[in-house]
């Protein structure tokens, strides 16, 4: 009966083990940095000063969009 015990024990510890230890797919961690990436944007745009610098960029771009050399994209 001991050696029984200690099988399902030894058992229940790999099963957990592997559970809480296992190496996350492919798929998760393409979601995982799919979702940092998105996160950092969120906290990009809440941003005033990075909001700030996005606008004098696009200032300073406008003229190269402007120039005639191609329809603007947007």
């Amino acid at each position: 009966m001991a050696v029984t015990g200690r099988r399902l024990f030894t058992l229940g510890v790999g099963v957990l083990t592997f559970l809480v230890i296992r190496k996350p797919s492919k798929q998760q961690r393409r979601r995982a940095r799919r979702d940092a990436i998105y996160a950092s944007y969120d906290r990009a745009a809440a941003d005033p000063e990075f909001a700030a610098e996005m606008r004098e960029l696009e200032t300073d771009f406008d003229a190269t969009v402007s120039d005639g050399l191609g329809e603007p994209i947007g």
